[in-house]
């Protein structure tokens, strides 16, 4: 019976590969390169041995269609490398660019000895802040291993994004314009106003008489 879980083209199939897709979508999100690869061998063995399919042997027979193949899914894959890079970093951009206004409004009196103690102060600032996948962005040469992975694996890789990245941007935008303003009210009419204090009939001496 389990059998039919490795026969191409049955519903049982198509079911183990929304597992496995499942699977590595999760793994390469969270950036597992030899657990996504282990996925990936593991998945192909599978059909291998027990399916109705000999992919060795079809690879062997269909060497330039092969070849095609591979050529087109390194060219997809390019694209979506520099693709998944622009929003990986736009992303983090979102981030500095909200975070810098707080930088000024605290600084603001600051007096500077130099420019360079101001980046230092920015950088220890943004380090305090960002999350750790946005303060990697600020290494340029350290993302290289990440664009070669997305581009390895640009199929889950894409769909993931596409799928979650609007979906978490409309969850902030619900988010900071409803539910914090909910929020704020609930604090402010609860614990803000148990911690206030009735002063209506406290005496507060005051200095300038003494004088």
């Amino acid at each position: 019976m389990w059998y039919a879980f490795f026969v191409f083209g049955s519903i049982w199939f198509w079911f183990l590969v929304l597992i496995e897709f499942i699977i590595l979508t999760a793994l390469v999100e969270h950036e597992e390169s030899w657990w996504s690869f282990l996925s990936v061998v593991m998945f192909i063995a599978l059909i291998h041995l027990f399916g109705n399919v000999n992919i060795f042997a079809w690879m062997k027979e269909h060497p330039y269609e092969l070849l095609r193949w591979i050529t087109l899914y390194a060219i997809i894959g390019t694209c979506w490398g520099i693709g998944k890079f622009y929003f990986y970093n736009a992303s983090a951009k979102r981030a500095i660019d909200k975070y810098k206004p707080k930088f000024y409004k605290n600084f603001k009196n600051k007096e500077w000895q130099s420019e360079e103690e101001m980046d230092r102060e920015w950088k220890r600032y943004l380090h305090s802040k960002l999350t750790d996948r946005q303060h990697q962005c600020l290494d340029l040469e350290g993302q290289a291993s990440k664009v070669i992975f997305w581009i390895s694996y640009w199929p889950v890789s894409s769909f993931w994004t596409i799928l979650n990245d609007p979906l978490r941007r409309f969850g902030e935008w619900i988010y900071y314009t409803c539910f914090v303003r909910v929020f704020k009210y609930i604090h402010n009419t609860t614990v803000g106003e148990a911690v206030k204090l009735d002063k209506s009939n406290i005496k507060i001496s005051n200095n300038d008489d003494k004088e």
